[in-house]
């Protein structure tokens, strides 16, 4: 990974240095080009204004000793003296390497002067008009100065330079990155061989993607922790509620096998417990079910009152036998589109988890709730018993989950009822929901959308 980080950024520099050498020896040679010409042009006219009786009839042993001075006091390569005839005739030959078209004589007659390069060789003509309308012409060649090596010689040392740091960056900068993913990589191998305390260590701030990653494998791992954690007591839990029931039902039936004791009450005892053992074994096939998205609903209009009327019937036993009552308030009773058996299930499961906790009773009221526009029932199941802690109640409806702080209960649970009372609520398209309050009770809700009627 750091070999990789490393060479990116080694490439990196590479690529900017050569587009940086690029440009920067192309402005050179065009600044330098235009530079060298602006000063031809201003040599070539202060020629022109020395000399304006320079001309090609003069003979040419000293046309040729003035321009060779001309050459060294001016430094440089050439002059070469032209006149254009008022006819537009150019007399005399210039350099043979300047283009023709380029020497203007129409511009050349007006004075101005001209200039052009070919190659490295730059030239300059300047022009003055005579007395006679003749216009004597100047023309200066100059050799352009070699920019481009110097500034070769320059760019490669610098990104020699460059190119050395940016390999020391990329090394350290590739270590440093690659390091917290080393740890994280490390770090996932340790969980997925079982060891879920591993950590990765959180460096950066919030918001930094390292930091994020390692946020995301430690939270991933106390989720897991976690989960481990509610099943080994779920384990635990149900292990106990088999155990106590078949530890039971086994102690009476040795007790009628050996003639001890009251047979009928020992029936009645084997009875109750075989029924806890049943109401085990159902919640742990319901949760199967819903786990496999086979658990089916038989939807159809149905009127609320029966089925909660029939939910406190079949708890009546274990009411009476806690001494505690069941009152119904069912002042609302709507007409529902959902599944008769299932609904009795959850209000049966949610008044027994009530019964539980509950010191004198348990209240169920019915109440019209429109909820975004949808016409709903809100069916409450309520308690006076402790409460549940402010930290357990965003758990309550979770399938492992065991409360903090337990109170002292009439019975103890599998845990399972909830979780499946919220997967069959949102199955009939509705919501459940808790509130509590510490020593004054606790409030289960459940809404489900209603038909309407005419």
């Amino acid at each position: 990974m750091s070999r990789r980080i490393a060479v990116a950024i080694v490439a990196v520099v590479m690529g900017t240095m050569l587009l940086a050498g690029v440009g920067t020896i192309s402005a050179s040679r065009l600044a330098g080009r235009t530079r060298e010409i602006a000063d031809l042009e201003r040599r070539a006219d202060a020629i022109a204004d020395l000399v304006p009786n320079l001309n090609p009839n003069r003979a040419g042993a000293a046309a040729a000793e003035t321009q060779q001075k001309l050459i060294r006091v001016m430094g440089l390569s050439g002059v070469t003296q032209l006149r254009i005839t008022p006819a537009g005739q150019m007399v005399g030959t210039p350099p043979t390497w300047i283009p023709a078209g380029e020497l203007d004589i129409d511009a050349m007659q007006r004075g101005e002067t001209i200039s052009g390069y070919r190659g490295n060789r730059l030239w300059a003509a300047a022009a003055r008009m005579n007395p006679n309308g003749s216009t004597t012409v100047a023309v200066v060649t100059d050799t352009r100065e070699a920019v481009v090596g110097p500034a070769l010689r320059w760019l490669t040392f610098s990104a020699a330079v460059a190119l050395l740091l940016g390999i020391v960056v990329a090394l350290l900068l590739g270590r440093r990155l690659a390091r917290p993913l080393r740890e994280a990589g490390e770090v996932t191998a340790r969980i997925a061989g079982g060891d879920l305390t591993a950590r990765v260590p959180e460096r950066g701030e919030p918001g930094d993607d390292l930091y994020d990653l390692a946020d995301a494998v430690n939270s991933m791992a106390s989720e897991l922790e976690r989960s481990r954690s509610l099943e080994h007591q779920f384990l635990m839990s149900v292990s106990h509620d088999l155990r106590t029931p078949l530890t039971s039902i086994r102690g009476y039936a040795e007790a009628i096998s050996d003639g001890v004791g009251d047979p009928r009450a020992a029936a009645r005892v084997i009875e109750s417990e075989s029924q806890r053992l049943e109401r085990l074994v159902a919640d742990l096939l319901d949760l199967a079910k819903l786990d496999a998205r086979q658990f089916g609903f038989r939807l159809e209009e149905i009127r609320l009152s029966p089925v909660i009327d029939a939910a406190v019937a079949r708890l009546a036993p274990e009411a009476s036998s806690s001494d505690l009552g069941v009152r119904v308030d069912a002042g609302f009773d709507p007409l529902l589109h959902t599944d008769s058996d299932r609904l009795t299930q959850v209000i049966g499961n949610l008044t027994s988890n009530s019964l539980r906790f509950a010191r004198s009773a348990v209240w169920i009221r019915t109440r019209s709730l429109p909820r975004d526009g949808v016409a709903g029932v809100a069916i409450d199941v309520a308690d006076d018993g402790p409460g549940i802690d402010a930290a357990d109640l965003p758990h309550v409806f979770e399938r492992l989950y065991q409360a903090q702080n337990q109170v002292d209960v009439r019975e103890s649970g599998s845990g399972l009822g909830l979780a499946i009372v919220k997967e069959l609520v949102e199955g009939m398209g509705g919501t459940v929901a808790v509130a509590s309050v510490a020593g004054t009770g606790t409030t289960f809700t459940v809404w489900l959308p209603t038909v309407a009627t005419s």
